[in-house]
């Protein structure tokens, strides 16, 4: 089901909680990272770009881990 509406949150919320087909996935607020002029949560509906034959490559966990390692010095990235 996709969102309807404005989605609105503030620092103080402390974070939010995102259920997926299989998990549910707690995001935490980090104060020194937020900035609530950001568009908070992008959602989309993939069906239109799959049937023109579109597959996607990376995981969630390839880009999470890729968007983590942009901030992360040689010396604190594992694996």
């Amino acid at each position: 089901m996709m969102l309807r509406g404005n989605l609105e949150f503030t620092l103080e919320d402390g974070g939010v909680v995102v259920y997926t087909d299989s998990k549910r996935i707690k995001i935490a607020f980090d104060p020194n990272r937020f900035r609530p002029a950001e568009v908070p949560i992008l959602l989309s509906d993939t069906t239109k770009i799959e049937n023109l034959g579109f597959n996607a490559k990376c995981s969630l966990k390839d880009v999470v881990n890729d968007q983590l390692n942009h901030y992360l010095s040689e010396m604190e990235r594992k694996g």
